[in-house]
C-alpha cells in the first residue's frame, strides 16, 4: 500500500426541540400528476405529536385544557389543477395558485371519542379555464376556515389561546 485513503463522511447534526416531545414529521417538496387529469405540485408536510388544546367554552365556562394526540397537514406553495389537458397549453378545468393550507385533526387523550378538525386555507387565485375568451370564471384571495368538534366533543379548540403551528413544507409552518 502507497498511502491510506480516507472518506469524509457527511454529518448530519440533529437540531430536534425536546420541548415539542415525541412527534414523527415527513416533509417535502410534492408533484403529483394523474393521467394528466389532476396535478399538484408544492410543499408538504405531515405531522403526529401530541400536544395541551384550550377549548373555547360558551358563556361564563371556564376554559378547558385537553391533552391531545395531533395529526397534522400542511402545504405550502401549492398550485393544483383537475380537468383535461393539465400542463398544455389547451387546459380545460379548475385551477388553483398560491395554495396554503393547515389541517389539524386532534384526539382527546383521555376519550377517544372527543375529537376535533379545523382546516384554514387560502389561495391566491382559483378559475376555470379554456372556457374561451368570452367567458371567465375566477376569484382571488380566496379563504376557508373550518374549526368544528366531532363526536363526543361539544366545543372547539380556542386557537387565540392555544399556540398551535401546523408545519407546511421543511421549514415553513402555518400559525393556526
Amino acid at each position: 500500500m502507497t498511502g491510506v485513503q480516507t472518506c469524509a463522511l457527511p454529518i448530519l447534526r440533529l437540531t430536534l426541540d425536546g420541548a415539542n416531545g415525541e412527534m414523527i414529521r415527513a416533509s417535502g417538496r410534492l408533484n403529483v400528476d394523474v393521467f394528466g387529469f389532476f396535478q399538484v405540485a408544492g410543499d408538504l408536510a405531515i405531522e403526529k405529536r401530541s400536544q395541551t388544546v384550550t377549548l373555547a367554552k360558551v358563556g361564563t365556562a371556564a376554559a378547558e385544557q385537553v391533552a391531545v394526540d395531533l395529526l397534522t397537514i400542511g402545504g405550502s406553495g401549492l398550485g393544483a389543477f383537475a380537468g383535461i389537458g393539465g400542463g398544455t397549453s389547451n387546459e380545460l378545468g379548475l385551477k388553483l395558485t398560491g395554495v396554503e393550507f393547515g389541517l389539524v385533526l386532534a384526539t382527546s387523550k383521555a376519550d377517544t371519542a372527543r375529537k376535533w378538525t379545523a382546516l384554514e386555507a387560502t389561495a391566491a387565485s382559483v378559475s376555470f379555464v379554456g372556457l374561451g375568451s368570452n367567458l371567465q370564471i375566477g376569484a382571488t384571495n380566496v379563504g376557508v376556515l373550518i374549526n368544528q368538534a366531532d363526536g363526543e366533543a361539544t366545543d372547539v379548540i380556542d386557537f387565540k389561546s392555544t399556540n398551535l403551528s401546523v408545519p407546511t413544507g421543511t421549514s415553513t409552518t402555518r400559525k393556526m
